[in-house]
């Protein structure tokens, strides 16, 4: 037996919202990551083709963007963007915005331009997600040697140097990614 009014436990949604103004249902996009990250639990590994399926079925319930991948990091997922971008060029996904990661460094952006070209595919038909660690922890101690090396500093410095100058060198690492993906012909 509830000691309290059932109105009193449960909360009307409206209630948390009504001071909000959303925008016009129509105007909203759905974002989907099932490529990407539905992958990322134990025992869960989706084949190019499973892939494929998922983002015809995807796009058939109205999603408008998906992240189909992370390129640079293996066979499968270059394999996977090839398809998928195939599959939209024939019409089989519609007009949704495809999208795929790519780490702030050439290697990885190279890996997806070429994927892209050797498909016949433009890299300004998709979208980069360029990214970068913004974890001070990671900064330092997971990236810090190679913002060291691209700001020309002695590796001998790196646990001296404040976390002022790792955060700085990362966001010019991210400036320089983004620079360079354009210069490859990414859009902007």
């Amino acid at each position: 037996m509830l000691r309290e009014p059932i109105e009193r436990l449960i909360r009307d949604p409206k209630e948390l919202t009504k001071h909000v103004s959303f925008p016009d249902p129509a105007q909203i996009r759905i974002y989907d990551e099932t490529l990407r990250d539905g992958e990322q639990m134990p025992g869960v590994c989706y084949t190019p083709l499973q892939k494929l399926e998922i983002a015809k079925a995807l796009a058939g319930v109205g999603v408008h963007i998906m992240s189909v991948g992370f390129p640079a990091a293996s066979e499968g997922d270059r394999r996977t963007l090839q398809l998928v971008m195939e599959s939209k060029r024939l019409g089989e996904l519609g007009d949704v915005e495809i999208v795929v990661m790519c780490r702030s460094n050439r290697k990885d952006i190279d890996i997806t331009v070429e994927t892209l070209r050797e498909a016949g595919i433009d890299p300004r038909d998709v979208t980069f997600f360029i990214f970068t660690s913004g974890s001070d922890l990671h900064l330092k101690y997971k990236i810090g040697k190679t913002l060291l090396k691209l700001e020309g500093r002695d590796e001998s410095e790196w646990l001296e140097l404040p976390l002022s100058f790792y955060r700085d060198a990362n966001i010019k690492l991210q400036c320089d990614a983004i620079r360079y993906a354009r210069e490859r012909g990414v859009k902007s």
